[in-house]
């Protein structure tokens, strides 16, 4: 809900108290898909689909390193609430992903 009357300090209070709950549910949700293996491989899935851990810059297209960057951003800030969740999720994740590659083949 978008905060209507800066000067009115009850629908301030309002606003940020929605806020919370709102970022508390988010990283709750974020909780729940850490908890399956599914719910781990479609995070990591988008993690590396975003690009997160690799190189941004298109040397022959700079547009397209603003793309990149766009990308990362947004995996960037999946990271960071999946640390916030469950800071050691994101080893497990790794390290999934590295047993499931091995599978592969």
């Amino acid at each position: 809900m978008k905060q209507r009357n800066a000067a009115d300090e009850q629908s301030v209070k309002d606003s940020s108290k929605k806020q919370n709950e709102r970022r508390r549910q988010d990283i709750e949700d974020i909780r729940t898909l850490l908890k399956s293996p599914n719910g781990r491989r479609f995070l990591w899935r988008f993690i590396e689909y975003c690009g997160v851990f690799k190189l941004s810059a298109d040397f022959h297209n700079g547009s397209r390193t603003y793309f990149n960057e766009g990308h990362r951003n947004v995996g960037n800030m999946l990271v960071a609430d999946i640390a916030e969740a469950d800071p050691e999720a994101l080893v497990k994740m790794m390290l999934e992903s590295k047993l499931q590659e091995g599978d592969n083949e």
